[in-house]
């Protein structure tokens, strides 16, 4: 179901408290997973050219994909209630980064969601672009809440052993972390971190970059964090990695077994750049395919 586009005079006083928000507000979509609250927030959109894609040349037939020009690029949070649990999956942009300003704040307000009532957030990476929301001002947006990160993704991140990124992204990460420091709660993969909420080894992108399997009653969800990127050439061919996967053999490995999996378990598929929200079905020809965007 989409909330979709807001209503005429919510979507008017929502711009008057954020104004950026009318170049590239979209949608707050709900998730039907058994007895869970799930809403994807649209919080930004980027583009990507060809680029993206390094070894795009071994498949020239997904060339025309871009023959247009630069594809849109969803970015997204997630938004889990559960009882008194109030839980994001990571916090997009924020408004403090020159590049993109991101819309998750003004999300959470439509949605009636309070920052000070968020008790978790789960990082999928701290990536600037999934970080960003953490912190206004020098201070934690979400001040209640326990910020959860794979033990290996925040060592890699303080230690300075990231590959591809700028400095000045690496010591955002490092910043947050130290804003957060009391707050933090590290795990390794494969723990059960809430009730029903299980964290997935998806390294590859990064060091320890996670994907997250929620289960409620007979449903589930997994959401693959940066998974794909482009998801028109990635799923029909998951061994074509992303630019901005850090060790990229690994990531298209990663890949595939999570999909090979979610197809097994029938799982409900999503991720940060990926419009699709589906189960993820086998091709006769190999690869995957989810259903298009409701």
């Amino acid at each position: 179901m989409k909330i979709g586009r807001i209503f005429t005079g919510l979507l008017l006083a929502l711009l008057l408290a954020y104004p950026a928000v009318a170049e590239e507000l979209e949608a707050i979509e709900s998730i039907p997973v058994g007895k869970l609250k799930v809403l994807a927030l649209t919080d930004a959109r980027g583009s990507a050219t060809a680029a993206i894609l390094p070894e795009l040349s071994r498949f020239p037939e997904y060339a025309p994909l871009f023959a247009n020009g630069p594809l849109s690029v969803v970015n997204r949070a997630f938004y889990l209630e559960d009882g008194s649990r109030k839980i994001l999956v990571d916090s997009g942009w924020g408004l403090e980064q020159q590049e993109k300003k991101g819309h998750l704040y003004a999300l959470l307000k439509v949605a009636g969601i309070e920052p000070a009532s968020i008790t978790d957030v789960l990082l999928t990476h701290m990536d600037f672009d999934h970080i960003g929301g953490l912190v206004k001002d020098g201070k934690p947006y979400f001040d209640n809440a326990t910020l959860w990160i794979s033990q290996p993704e925040y060592e890699a991140w303080l230690a300075g052993n990231i590959q591809k990124r700028p400095e000045e992204k690496i010591k955002l990460a490092q910043d947050m972390a130290a804003i957060y420091k009391d707050r933090i709660k590290l795990f390794q993969f494969g723990s059960e971190i809430l009730p029903g909420i299980t964290a997935i080894d998806a390294s590859g992108h990064t060091p320890g970059h996670t994907a997250y399997e929620i289960v409620s009653g007979p449903d589930k969800l997994v959401i693959g964090g940066d998974l794909m990127h482009i998801v028109e050439a990635q799923l029909p061919k998951p061994e074509l990695s992303a630019i901005y996967d850090m060790d990229m053999e690994k990531a298209a490995q990663t890949r595939i077994r999570l999909l090979q999996q979610a197809v097994k378990d029938k799982s409900t598929f999503a991720g940060m750049h990926m419009e699709p929200i589906s189960p993820v079905y086998e091709r006769p020809d190999g690869g995957f395919m989810m259903r298009q965007p409701r």
